[in-house]
């Protein structure tokens, strides 16, 4: 029973053993499929990856000589413009410096002007306004100046009275150091700073500076009576801290005012008839002399625009050469690699022509080789049936030996038989042992056939097993089918997404030109303005010296 039980154990131990071989054979088969298709997919997706890269060299290629073909347009056109550009500006520059020639003598002439006027309107002082919140480096100090003056126009001076005032910026904010007769001065500080805004920003109160207002103080003492207001007055000798002047003055205003006003005005009267008359005189000199420019200037503009229209004539002549050559240089490279082309497909059919004759000679002398094989086995296989056929007739005479052997034995037999059926009585106990012995191999038989189903129950599951692991190489290769469609709709979208980037490439270099095109034309349309505004202030000191 113990060794029934063993032999029943290693039984079902080898079924089981059978069964996991037999799954783990079909689990590596399945992974060895999937593998192989997994490394077949990936071979796919590198090829379609490298076809869609060549493709994008290509395309990349193709947009490179289109490129390089509009850039030697467009450097040629750049020439053109270039040209007629630089002569543009150096026109401009040439205008300007004769514009600024001319205001700088203007400028001189205007300060030669308030020099001889200060003297003739008696003593000057010194004051200023700050501007805080602006610096000196950001500002446009001939436009801040203008506008300084317009603001004490509109508030009470005069045009000439405005230009008799020496205006100096200097840094710390943005200080205008104003210098000028000293009732002109005094008006100016009787205004209120709110109406003195500049640019947006309006001054602290004038302050005087401290030696001319002393000097004031000390003259208004001494009864240097004008025709000054009293506010005007006091504000000046109070600013310059002179409390006692400021008393002393006003009293000598009140006693002088109408005396020295009378006289003032006579003496306007006869100034302003006197100033009408070199105006007017000043009028025809400056009409005459702006004819005389006007009709120069008219002359060289014709011939600047003259040298301008044949230097850019040239370089248009030049850049159409310069294309032409490098078509020319390109045509014939395309030819000279067409001619290449040809002779390397030339060489290759060649080349293709004797390896395929050697290849008709390889394939027959294999031929020959091989008809002499098949005859040498042919004639070892006669030599063998010889053998065959020698062999056969000496076995038939070893049976014929045996034969009368056997009878010689039977004889023998026989009389054994009579000696073995006393044995028989002995055999029958035998046997009857002996069927107890089948009765207990039938029953291990019976179990071995249990073993068996068991064991081809373990198969059906292996099979089971392979099928499912079948199923899910076959899942794996169209999963792999599936990946390699996506990679070549993924090279194809790379193919578009090139085309995409060349023409984002494209619409960035337009958007680059158009921004050039742009900046050139802000830069003429600044030059413009500028020259306006340099007109402006040339008619603006023509108008103030008028």
């Amino acid at each position: 029973a113990e060794e029934d039980e063993e032999e029943a154990k290693k039984a079902e131990e080898e079924a089981k053993a059978a069964e996991e071989a037999a799954a783990k054979s079909a689990e590596e088969e399945a992974l060895r499929k999937a593998e192989e298709e997994r490394i077949a997919a990936e071979e796919e997706a590198r090829k379609a990856e490298e076809e869609a890269k060549a493709a994008e060299e290509d395309a990349a290629a193709k947009a490179g000589e289109e490129e390089a073909a509009k850039k030697a347009e467009e450097e040629a056109k750049a020439a053109v413009e270039a040209a007629s550009a630089k002569a543009a500006e150096e026109e401009v520059a040439r205008k300007a410096e004769e514009e600024a020639k001319a205001a700088e003598e203007a400028k001189a002439a205007e300060e030669e002007a308030n020099a001889a006027s200060d003297v003739e309107d008696g003593p000057s002082s010194e004051g200023m306004l700050k501007f805080d919140g602006m610096s000196l480096k950001e500002i446009d100090q001939d436009k801040f100046k203008d506008e300084l003056r317009q603001r004490f126009v509109e508030n009470g001076l005069s045009p000439k009275q405005s230009n008799k005032i020496h205006i100096e910026l200097r840094a710390g904010s943005v200080c205008a150091v104003m210098r000028g007769p000293t009732n002109v001065l005094s008006t100016v500080g009787s205004i209120d700073p709110s109406k003195l805004h500049v640019m947006g920003c309006v001054p602290k109160a004038m302050a005087w500076l401290a030696e001319q207002a002393l000097s004031l103080g000390q003259d208004l003492a001494g009864g240097a009576a004008t025709a000054m207001s009293k506010g005007a007055v006091a504000f000046a000798a109070g600013a310059a801290g002179v409390v006692g002047a400021a008393s002393a003055a006003l009293g000598a205003a009140d006693s002088a005012e109408h005396d020295a006003a009378a006289k003032a005005a006579q003496q306007a009267a006869a100034q302003k008839e006197e100033e009408k008359r070199k105006s007017e005189e000043q009028a025809r000199k400056a009409e005459k002399e702006k004819q005389i420019a006007e009709e120069a200037k008219a002359a060289e503009d014709a011939s600047k625009a003259a040298e301008a229209e044949a230097a850019a004539k040239a370089a248009e002549e030049e850049a159409t050469r310069k294309t032409q050559e490098e078509e020319a240089r390109k045509k014939e490279e395309e030819a000279k690699a067409a001619e290449d082309a040809k002779a390397a497909e030339a060489a290759r059919l060649v080349e293709e022509e004797t390896a395929a004759k050697a290849a008709q000679e390889e394939t027959a002398r294999k031929a020959e080789e091989e008809q002499s094989r098949k005859a040498e086995e042919e004639r070892k296989a006669a030599e063998e049936a010889r053998a065959a056929e020698e062999a056969a007739k000496a076995a038939e005479e070893q049976a014929a030996r045996k034969a009368e052997e056997e009878r010689v034995a039977a004889e023998e037999e026989a009389r054994k038989v009579e000696a073995d059926a006393k044995a028989a009585e002995e055999a029958k106990a035998a046997e009857e042992a002996a069927q107890k012995a089948e009765e207990e191999q039938a029953r291990k038989a019976e179990e071995e056939r249990k073993a068996a189903e068991e064991a081809k129950t373990a198969e059906e599951a292996a099979k089971f097993a392979e099928e499912e692991a079948a199923q899910k190489a076959e899942e794996e290769r169209i999963a792999a089918e599936e990946g390699a469609r996506k990679a070549e709709e993924e090279a194809k979208a790379a193919e578009e997404a090139a085309a995409t980037k060349a023409a984002e490439e494209e619409a960035a270099r337009k958007a680059e030109e158009e921004r050039i095109a742009a900046e050139e034309a802000k830069r003429h349309e600044e030059q413009a303005k500028a020259v306006e505004e340099q007109a402006a202030a040339k008619a603006a000191v023509g108008e103030a010296a008028r």
